[in-house]
């Protein structure tokens, strides 16, 4: 069944789109069967190339920060 809903707007949930940028979103529910299947097909497009990533993916080596860049993000995360 096509989705009746979607978000519009921002989807950064971190702790400075929380605490220091101005972020907004809009919830759309529409009743209208175009809109729906448009919605629909738009989804579909969206994940068509997409998979799930397990937890091995994502520690394998080349998915790692180097140290340098891990040092400088928690040296520099209040500053953004």
């Amino acid at each position: 069944e096509p989705p009746v809903a979607t978000v519009v707007g921002s989807s950064n949930y971190g702790g400075r789109s929380a605490y220091k940028d101005l972020e907004s979103q809009l919830v759309l529910v529409t009743d209208d069967a175009a809109l729906r299947g448009r919605l629909d097909e738009e989804a579909k497009s969206m994940t068509k190339y997409c998979r799930q990533v397990d937890e091995a993916a994502l520690s394998a080596p080349d998915r790692q920060a180097p140290l340098f860049v891990r040092f400088l993000a928690r040296l520099l995360e209040d500053l953004f």
